[in-house]
């Protein structure tokens, strides 16, 4: 990830976090709060990806799934 997308990214984030503050101190519910943070941070990640994050994710599933592979299932039908 270039060093201009990294502080895009973090800019974001103190401002999600700065919105995510002002909504608890107005008094909202934490679902309301909780809502808001989760879907902001999604649509960050949707709008400037970390590719680092998603290369990192994709080799740890490829690798769980690798060792899960050559373990028997007894249950399986295949």
């Amino acid at each position: 990830m270039d060093p201009v997308d990294r502080m895009q990214r973090a800019v974001a984030m103190r401002a999600i976090a700065s919105k995510t503050a002002d909504l608890e101190k107005a008094g909202a519910d934490p679902v309301t709060v909780k809502t808001f943070s989760s879907g902001a941070l999604r649509e960050l990640a949707r709008q400037v990806p970390d590719s680092d994050k998603y290369k990192s994710a994709f080799m740890a599933a490829s690798n769980f799934k690798n060792q899960n592979s050559k373990i028997p299932n007894p249950d399986s039908n295949f």
